[in-house]
C-alpha cells in the first residue's frame, strides 16, 4: 500500500472558469416568471381576502404599504429570475457533473460520479406545458436529492438521466 502524501500545487489544479457550461433551456425563464407570477396572485388574492373577511384588523388602511411592498417584491423577483437565469449552468465530465448557479450569491457544486446513487427526471404543471423537465441526482450520505437541474428539455433530461445510469454502471465495474 503506498501511503505517499504528495503536495499540490494551488497553480496546477483546473480553473472551474474554463470548463464549457451547458445552458439551461431558453424558455425556462418563461416557466419561472410564470410560475412566480401564480405565487404573486395568489399572495395578493390572499392579502384581499384577509381584508374583506377580518375588517377588524384594520389591514386595508395598510393597502397601499402592502400593495407597494408586494410590487417590490415581485420586481425584485423577476430581475432575480433573469440574472440567475444567466448565471445558470452545468457541464457533465467523465468523473463527475458541475452546476453553478446564483447572481447574488454564486455557488458552485461538483458531483463525483462515484458517490452518486441513482438520478430521476420530473416535471411540475407549468414545466410540462413548456415541455421542459428536471433531472435530480442523489449521492450517498444523504437523505434527499443533493442537485437538481431545472429547466432542461425533456429529451435532454432523459438523455442526462441515461448518461448518469451508464457512469454509475461504469464506475461499478
Amino acid at each position: 500500500m503506498n501511503r505517499e502524501n504528495k503536495i499540490v500545487l494551488v497553480e496546477e489544479l483546473p480553473i472551474a472558469e474554463e470548463v464549457q457550461y451547458q445552458p439551461l433551456a431558453s424558455n425556462y425563464k418563461r416557466v419561472r416568471f410564470w410560475e412566480t407570477f401564480i405565487f404573486l396572485i395568489i399572495i395578493l388574492v390572499a392579502v384581499y381576502a384577509l381584508m374583506y373577511f377580518f375588517p377588524q384588523w384594520k389591514v386595508f388602511r395598510y393597502r397601499y404599504l402592502l400593495g407597494g411592498i408586494w410590487l417590490a417584491y415581485a420586481i425584485f423577483n423577476y430581475i432575480s429570475i433573469y440574472l440567475k437565469f444567466k448565471n445558470t449552468g452545468y457541464a457533465l465530465r467523465d468523473k463527475d457533473i458541475l452546476y453553478k448557479t446564483g447572481w447574488l450569491v454564486k455557488k458552485l457544486q461538483s458531483f463525483p460520479i462515484s458517490r452518486i446513487q441513482h438520478a430521476s427526471v420530473q416535471s411540475n404543471a407549468v414545466e410540462r406545458l413548456f415541455g421542459l423537465s428536471s433531472v435530480s441526482v442523489f449521492t450517498a450520505g444523504s437523505s434527499g436529492d443533493d442537485l437538481t437541474i431545472r429547466g432542461l428539455k425533456k429529451e435532454t433530461a432523459d438523455r442526462v438521466n441515461l448518461w448518469i445510469a451508464q457512469q454509475i454502471e461504469a464506475n461499478d465495474k
